[in-house]
């Protein structure tokens, strides 16, 4: 990751929740802020269900990514799963080739919950799987 990273510009904040206590996350969160420069605006940890209202009452603009779906029961139309990252990946992508990619045109959209029901069915997800999930409307 380190040869050839872009320099990455989002135009919007940047919080970061993590079920990692601080002294492992920070350290690698720092790390990644000065490979891709770019600032987190604000940092969680230890929290394992992740409520977006805390941080706006208007929720089309936030998105969570996290590998765990359960961490965005509360809003399950604003989560974006993902699999779980390790430093011992080195050839692993999904940053630079679905994630981001996926970020910047969610950043072109007055509303990313559309598009993210659309790609992932997260509500549909936990309905399933028997699971109530709140917020399942737009």
């Amino acid at each position: 990751m380190h040869n050839g990273s872009p320099n990455i510009y989002f135009d919007f904040p940047i919080q970061c929740y993590t079920h990692l206590q601080n002294r492992f996350w920070s350290p690698r969160l720092s790390f990644i802020e000065r490979i891709f420069n770019f600032v987190v605006n604000h940092r969680k940890y230890r929290e394992h269900v992740k409520d977006l209202s805390c941080l706006s009452k208007d929720l089309r603009r936030i998105v969570i990514v996290d590998n765990n779906p359960f961490s965005f029961l509360l809003q399950p139309l604003n989560g974006i799963p993902c699999v779980p990252f390790s430093a011992e990946q080195p050839n692993d992508k999904q940053l630079l080739e679905v994630l981001l990619p996926l970020l910047k045109h969610l950043s072109l959209q007055k509303d990313v919950r559309p598009v993210l029901y659309e790609r992932f069915h997260m509500p549909d997800w936990f309905q399933m799987h028997g699971i109530p999930a709140s917020n399942l409307t737009i």
